[in-house]
This record gives C-alpha cells, structure tokens and sequence, in this order.
C-alpha cells in the first residue's frame, strides 16, 4: 500500500503518513460486516455494575442481547463473586484454581447462546491460569468449548460428551504468566474433524481427531471459570481465573475464511497494541 500525504502553502499543514495494510482493517473493518455475529463483548462498553463497584451485567454488542450476568439471576447456583473493571478490561479473580468460593464468574444462560459449531471465536486477553470462556457438556465436568491459558500458553478444548479424556489444542506461548502480556487468541471449529488454533495472528496448532460433540444443552456458557455442573447445579468453580483481564470477546456462528481472519485480528491487533 503507498503512502498518504497532504501538502499545502506555507504557514499551513504538512504532513506525510504511511499506512500499513493492518491499519487500513483497523480504519475501515467492522465487526458487524462479516455474517453471522452471535456475540460481541468489549471491555470499554457496556458494563453495569451493581454498588459495590461490581460487575453484574456484560452487555452483548452483537445486537443479539446475549448478555453475560451474575448468574444467580438465571437460576445457577453455587459459590462465586462478581468480576471489577480495571480500565478498559473486566477483571477476573479467584483463590485458587479449583474449588474456589471467590471466584469471579458471569453467565449466559443456553437458551440465549449454546455455541453450536461451527463456529469462531476471538479473544484478547492477559494474566495468569483459567478458563477464559467456556461451555460445559453437562455431563459432570466435561467441556464442549473452551478457550483459556494455563502456566505454559494458551489452549482449545473440545471435549466429546462422555468422553473423560481431555481433547484439544495446545501451544506454549514462551511468555509464561507475564500478567502485562496481552494475548490475541482465536480458535476455528470447522468441522468435527477440522478444529484450529491461532496466537496473536499466526496459526500455531490444528487437530483433525474425532470430537463428537454435544451440540446443545441447557448448561449455560461462563466467562471466569468452568463450573463442574450437572445441569443448572454447578458443584464448584473449576478452571477459575486466578487474575485475568479480558479485553473483547468476538463469536461468530460460522468457519471464517482466512481472510476474515486475518482482518478481525488485525482489527484486534490495532486497537489493542498486541504484536
């Protein structure tokens, strides 16, 4: 792409900028102009919050009204805290990893979003272990999606309904848990044979082995950790956030192209300052 410049008179502007082919998606791409947005979360708009400076409501941006709440509101029981804003993220905390009565978790219930496939998400976020989002399978604790970092880098799990082998894709960032590193993580189920895993816009990871999944169920979809649940009972907080600040969450119900891809995360990448 060549060069944007003005020049006038004297005594008036001069100047010369340079545009780069990921500042043009910056400019001009949209999140709404790709089909199928099932949800959009961002850290800088639509946060309610409760008087104790808590957040009690994530407002979808989709136009879909799939609002991320305290979850009691929609019948979930169990131990948990709401989530603060630091900035432009939502903060996400929890004691320890598993069986924490303080972490911070919000929901959507499934008959509002039940992330059937295929599908793609986006996530930008930073800091240390846990479930960044994630549905269950009902079925104990087994996961259908999930999208979260652990000690080593980032992963995609995809586990079957029944199956207690965990399944899913891995990659060590090499960043450990640097809570100022800002991650750009997206994951593309195409098919039950075709899952992809990509880090701050490279592809690192893929898997083609069979995850024959539970499409949908009445488990909600949980930001903040992966409540162990049988039905609409979670029995603990598992996988929880121990400090993780989330910046944007983008769904959309369908495989992007490459090129669609490539222009959400450079969308992402230019807003965010990641790589």
């Amino acid at each position: 792409m060549g060069n944007l410049s003005c020049r006038s008179g004297p005594g008036k502007i001069d100047f010369k900028k340079s545009i780069g082919l990921g500042s043009i998606y910056g400019i001009l791409f949209t999140v709404r102009s790709l089909s199928n947005l099932e949800l959009w979360l961002k850290g800088d708009t639509g946060i309610i919050l409760n008087g104790s400076s808590r957040v009690t409501t994530w407002q979808d941006q989709s136009g879909n009204n799939r609002h991320f709440v305290d979850r009691s509101t929609i019948g979930i029981g169990g131990s948990y805290v709401l989530p603060t804003v630091v900035g432009n993220t939502l903060k996400f905390t929890a004691s320890s990893t598993y069986s924490s009565p303080t972490a911070t978790v919000l929901a959507c219930a499934s008959s509002s979003l039940n992330l059937t496939t295929p599908y793609t998400i986006f996530v930008v976020a930073r800091g240390r272990n846990g479930a960044i989002i994630s549905k269950s399978t009902e079925d104990q604790k087994r996961r259908k999606t999930q999208i979260s970092m652990d000690d080593a880098g980032v992963v995609f799990s995809f586990e079957s309904y029944g199956v207690a082998a965990d399944t899913g894709i891995t990659y060590t960032t090499g960043t450990g848990l640097n809570l100022n590193t800002k991650r750009l993580i997206a994951a593309r189920y195409n098919s039950n044979t075709s899952r992809e895993l990509r880090y701050n816009g490279v592809l690192v990871n893929t898997s083609s082995a069979e995850a024959g999944l539970q499409y949908t169920n009445s488990a909600p979809v949980y930001i903040g950790a992966s409540p162990f649940s049988y039905g609409n009972n979670p029995s603990y907080n598992a996988e929880a956030c121990l400090e993780t600040y989330i910046y944007e969450i983008i769904l959309y119900g369908r495989s992007l192209s490459n090129t669609e891809v490539s222009k959400v995360e450079s969308y992402l990448n230019q807003k965010y300052t990641i790589y």
